[in-house]
């Protein structure tokens, strides 16, 4: 028989602050992962799901936010406390993310190890303001394959994701060519290192239509001040119709600047080199551009007008279209452009995904 949704297992009082509620919620994760006998009774689980043999809960965690999420891909992190991986196929081939009113969920996986720490995207099509969402992960069936959907993941908005497993975007059609750079290492996944002498990526081109606005969006982490190094510069050339995403010379200001014409919006005191930063830049259709630093808004600037809806051809991440400036040296993750703004609360919903912070697993399996 199924058990209640963990808040109302819990009986969590809803004047307990936001935060005591997570570490209520967390603790509650680790005294109820025991070892659970397999469920012998299925029927109740959702239609076309009784051929699995494993399941557990999740919450996606959104009370704190007074808007609702649409499209929104949250980050589920698996490790042998949240997954028995020995129940699931090779490269997680049978996961299933199902919602509380039974509904398949996209996802994708980004990293997939066994026994260790695996990343998987899921798309929630709904996260209602103010309200916590519940969700099932399902496993354990050695004869279904593998429906992971990245470009229905990623559809909100967005035209390239690279989460630096190698040079490629979860989208099709934004793959890059890879000059020197490396990826390797754990943050969110592996990530991209950039050597600050050779090291970029080139992007096709494209990313012409930014009429209803764009977003940038990356984790940094520069291990030099290295002069006006880019995370992005997309153009056409020098100066020619370029959207830039930067250090301003050897300072800590965050820079972004859209040509022609020029313009540059500057945050000074952003940038830290030897630490892992999560940088946005969001820009509405009506001139409006906000930069952020770990989901806080660094500060806006009006009248900032929308890049040119041109085709840019010469498209870099990690190098600069000017040829005397620097190129990044350092580490990215995580690097999404959108053709549409993101919302304080998209950002703020974003960061707490990645930092582990909006999906919370309950213990409870097999119900």
């Amino acid at each position: 028989m199924a058990s209640a949704p963990l808040h109302s297992r819990l009986s969590v009082d809803a004047s307990v602050t936001p935060l005591l509620r997570i570490v209520f919620l967390t603790t509650a994760v680790a005294c109820g992962r025991t070892a659970l006998p397999p469920d012998g009774n299925r029927s109740s689980w959702p239609s076309g799901m009784q051929a699995w043999e494993r399941r557990t809960h999740l919450v996606v965690m959104n009370e704190t936010r007074a808007e609702a999420l649409i499209d929104f891909p949250v980050l589920v992190r698996l490790d042998p406390s949240r997954i028995d991986y020995a129940a699931v196929r090779p490269g997680g081939a049978d996961l299933r993310f199902i919602d509380d009113d039974g509904a398949l969920l996209d996802h994708e996986i980004e990293q997939w190890q066994a026994g260790g720490d695996s990343y998987v995207w899921l798309r929630l099509p709904a996260l209602a303001a103010g309200v916590n969402h519940d969700v099932w992960l399902y496993y354990g069936n050695s004869t279904a394959g593998s429906i992971e959907d990245p470009a229905a993941v990623w559809r909100h908005g967005y035209i390239a994701v690279y989460h630096f497993a190698d040079a490629s975007s979860a989208l099709p059609a934004t793959s890059a060519i890879n000059s020197g750079v490396t990826f390797a290492g754990e943050f969110l996944g592996t990530h991209a290192s950039f050597n600050g002498s050779d090291g970029h990526l080139s992007v096709p081109a494209g990313f012409s239509g930014f009429a209803g606005g764009l977003a940038i969006e990356a984790w940094v982490r520069p291990n030099a001040s290295t002069n006006y190094a880019r995370v992005v510069d997309f153009g056409n050339g020098e100066a020619i119709d370029n959207i830039v995403f930067y250090r301003w010379g050897l300072s800590d200001e965050l820079t972004y600047e859209v040509h022609d014409p020029g313009y540059q919006f500057r945050e000074p005191g952003v940038l830290v080199v030897g630490a892992w930063q999560y940088l946005v830049v969001s820009h509405a259709p009506d001139g409006v551009a906000t930069l952020y630093k770990d989901a806080t808004p660094l500060g806006s600037a009006a009248s900032v007008p929308l890049p040119s809806p041109v085709t840019r051809t010469m498209n870099f991440i990690g190098r600069s279209n000017w040829v005397t400036d620097d190129l990044f040296a350092g580490d990215m993750d995580e690097l999404r452009i959108s053709n549409v703004p993101r919302s304080s609360a998209w950002v703020d919903a974003q960061h707490a995904s990645m930092i582990g912070q909006m999906v919370v697993f309950d213990g409870a399996e097999q119900l």
